[in-house]
């Protein structure tokens, strides 16, 4: 959830990690009833980041653009990389980005050889379609950190150019410390973004 300033008084606060029912069996929070709590509590925008899918995107489209709230479409994907599954959240910002998004999202389908495979992309492809993304890291950096795999977080950072974000979340887990004191360097290093966000599947 980044939050920003849009003048000296108010500070905007913005949900970036939600997850709808089209999280199949993860979440409860209905596309209407979200926007809904984007306009009693003030939010100019939300996004929907569903797991492995873009299945809500039309319908939180029009619900959004009907009551003024400005719409952010992205996913949680998983990425192959080194026989490791990588989660990161991927939002467009642009309509290139959301075509890129909508081209990664449809690939990770076509590699699934039954319905009981996890959709996935390999992280090549993720290098390759990263222009007009903006990616939270979430677990994706952890694993990486966590392995030594330096190299492959370089890469990251140089595709995305910028628009990387360091996500950290609490949840009381020593790791998380240890992470965090990773994280940190990291941002100090490459003069990147941190992002604190959670998880949102329930709308109360």
């Amino acid at each position: 959830m980044l939050s920003f300033f849009v003048d000296l008084k108010f500070l905007m606060f913005i949900h970036l990690r939600v997850h709808s029912v089209y999280s199949l069996l993860e979440s409860s929070v209905k596309i209407e009833e979200l926007i809904g709590l984007c306009l009693r509590n003030k939010m100019p925008a939300v996004a929907i980041t569903d797991s492995g899918n873009l299945f809500g995107s039309l319908e939180f489209a029009e619900y959004a653009a009907s009551r003024g709230i400005q719409l952010i479409i992205g996913c949680n994907i998983i990425v192959k990389h080194s026989e490791q599954n990588l989660p990161i959240l991927l939002l467009a910002k642009n309509e290139q980005g959301y075509t890129n998004l909508v081209t990664l999202v449809s690939e990770s389908f076509r590699k699934r050889k039954n319905n009981s495979d996890i959709p996935y992309v390999d992280f090549d492809e993720l290098l390759n379609l990263s222009t007009g993304l903006i990616a939270l890291t979430g677990g994706c950096l952890a694993q990486l950190l966590l392995g030594q795999d330096k190299e492959t977080v370089e890469k990251l950072l140089s595709a995305f150019n910028g628009h990387l974000y360091v996500e950290l979340q609490r949840h009381g887990l020593n790791k998380e410390l240890e992470l965090g004191r990773s994280f940190d360097r990291l941002c100090l290093s490459a003069q990147y973004t941190t992002s604190c966000n959670e998880r949102c599947v329930f709308s109360k």
